[in-house]
């Protein structure tokens, strides 16, 4: 894919994440992918994607068009790989939560991200991750 951790990479991913700490979930403006996008672009600023959906039925729809959320994903990102161990901070990577997959951004000690019905990001284990999209 290309991707690199620009320097300083370390500070504008740390911006992120406390910009983003309180802020309510909301489809294409703070939802798990746009997160995630936003954390490869803090490594690395020539990233630029956005997901062009607004609200949770366009995204649902082009998720689907994509093949799924670790297919869309790839598609932007590049092949994962399957060991959540390798994680490390700013990769993205895949979890299931009940029958739905989502993307979360690892801090290090956990994997971090928006989710629905939540205000804020949320934290879970490492060991949730299924694949990781390692950023640069």
């Amino acid at each position: 894919m290309g991707l690199r951790r620009v320097a300083g990479w370390e500070a504008r991913l740390h911006r992120l994440f406390a910009h983003y700490r309180h802020e309510p979930f909301g489809w294409g403006s703070h939802d798990c992918c746009t997160f995630a996008g936003a954390a490869v672009k803090a490594i690395d600023p020539s990233f630029d994607w956005t997901p062009g959906w607004k609200d949770q039925d366009e995204a649902l729809r082009a998720i689907a068009r994509g093949g799924g959320v670790e297919a869309a994903v790839s598609a932007v990102l590049g092949a994962p790989i399957d060991n959540w161990k390798l994680a490390r901070r700013g990769d993205v990577v895949l979890f299931l939560e009940g029958n739905d997959f989502g993307v979360s951004v690892c801090t290090g000690r956990t994997l971090c991200g928006p989710g629905p019905g939540h205000a804020g990001l949320q934290h879970m284990p490492l060991k949730r991750g299924l694949r990781v999209w390692q950023v640069g």
